[in-house]
């Protein structure tokens, strides 16, 4: 599954970040702007660097 990243002033597409298995459930964004974290139905959370779109870690083992 795929998360879109889009700069709303432009409308331009940022990034394509690519990886879950299964349908995203939710994503947040640290106060900088930076770290994305994304949760997905395969019960990984996926953390990745906004700036260049490269996956940071995968943290795996979750029951939700």
């Amino acid at each position: 599954m795929k998360i879109k990243l889009w700069n709303v002033n432009t409308w331009q597409e940022i990034a394509t970040l690519s990886g879950h298995l299964r349908a995203v459930k939710s994503v947040v964004l640290n106060h900088a702007g930076n770290i994305l974290a994304s949760s997905s139905w395969d019960k990984t959370i996926k953390v990745w660097d906004v700036n260049t779109g490269a996956e940071i870690c995968t943290l795996t083992g979750h029951k939700l």
